[in-house]
């Protein structure tokens, strides 16, 4: 099971980023820490699924001590969760993960959330919508999951030219998402669910140019680079601008722009913008925070409701079984990379939220 990013993760060992690289006790930290993460993972591969989810969850929860010990200035270890889970027997999926409400600490989540810059949870989410927000799980399918809005991409592309040269905006800055609904109010309604779309309309094609559509218009679909049909969103803007300043407000549409690893990086990387909706009353964690909190229902599902747990990942018997198991296959990938991400330096990782990318053009 050692994948690139474990690799990449092994060799920060030795060479520790942040406080760890001369801070004795931080260091320490930093290197036991993600030793425990790695053979938990280990761990967590070599076990079926009515398990895994324990192992996994510590891992990225080890690994989230390394991090604060890298990254977080206050203080170099955690103590507690930071989040409890309630089970819901009529749903699974309807159970709720709850971030702590102590005046005296708060715990690893929202401390790991804080070394990384990750947005934090104000307040309880449900398991499918934390599911849903997560954009290493938009090919996963949710059973019931028009119950939760999913997190949305669309593929930018390059940014090869200067910063400094003029652009003409015609007006608007947009983004292309596979949004549900038929008319300007459907739309509306849905864009609404995400804090980053505020103020952006649904535009409608027609000869004289393109318009936000009324609440009874038909809005009209288009295929992205990527297959799929989706509508344009947009949101007024200067008509002229700079490059880089026409870039800025194209990230304002995002919750976070990030390097597209699909496609080589030379001569200039790829950037793919996701779009997340709220979680627990604000905007959504990171994609490293909801693993966090997802793994920590999924594995107390395990512990405290064996039996419920293993009923939802019969093959035989559950509609979850395949969706489940395919969350936990994509964990044991995704969740390193994010890991690593988080371990070098955060302001410069492929997850940033409101920092300029224009450098990464």
């Amino acid at each position: 099971m050692t994948s690139a990013s474990w690799r990449a993760i092994q060799g920060l060992r030795a060479a520790p980023t942040g406080s760890a690289i001369d801070n004795d006790e931080r260091r320490r930290i930093f290197t036991s820490a993600l030793n425990q993460a790695e053979e938990l993972a280990v761990a967590a591969s070599a076990v079926g699924y009515a398990a895994r989810p324990l192992p996994q969850f510590y891992a990225v929860s080890q690994a989230g001590r390394a991090i604060a010990a890298a990254h977080l200035r206050d203080k170099a270890e955690l103590m507690g969760h930071g989040l409890s889970f309630a089970y819901d027997a009529e749903g699974i999926l309807r159970s709720t993960v709850t971030p702590s409400k102590s005046q005296k600490s708060s715990g690893a989540f929202q401390d790991v959330a804080i070394a990384t810059g990750s947005p934090q949870m104000e307040s309880s989410a449900e398991l499918g919508a934390l599911w849903a927000a997560n954009p290493d799980l938009q090919q996963v399918p949710i059973p019931d999951g028009d119950r939760w809005p999913r997190a949305l991409s669309y593929l930018i592309g390059t940014r090869a030219q200067s910063p400094t040269l003029a652009h003409v905006t015609g007006g608007t800055v947009y983004t292309r998402l596979e949004l549900p609904g038929r008319t300007g109010a459907d739309l509306d309604r849905f864009i609404a669910l995400y804090p980053t779309l505020v103020g952006a309309r649904a535009l409608k094609h027609d000869p004289t140019g393109d318009t936000p559509a009324g609440p009874d218009e038909m809005v009209g679909r288009a295929a992205t680079g990527d297959g799929r049909m989706a509508v344009t969103v947009a949101r007024e803007a200067p008509m002229q601008t700079t490059l880089g300043e026409f870039w800025e407000l194209e990230n304002g549409l995002y919750s976070a722009v990030e390097i597209d690893e699909r496609y080589p990086r030379w001569p200039h990387p790829h950037l793919v913008g996701h779009v997340q909706p709220s979680i627990g009353g604000g905007s959504a964690p990171s994609p490293l925070m909801l693993w966090w909190a997802l793994l920590l229902a999924l594995s107390s599902l395990a512990r405290y409701h064996p039996a419920a747990w293993v009923q939802a990942i019969d093959l035989d018997q559950s509609v979850l079984a395949a969706p489940l198991r395919e969350v936990l296959d994509v964990a044991e990938d995704r969740v390193p990379a994010r890991v690593l991400d988080a371990l070098r330096d955060p302001a410069s990782s492929g997850w940033v939220t409101g920092r300029s990318l224009t450098q990464l053009g």
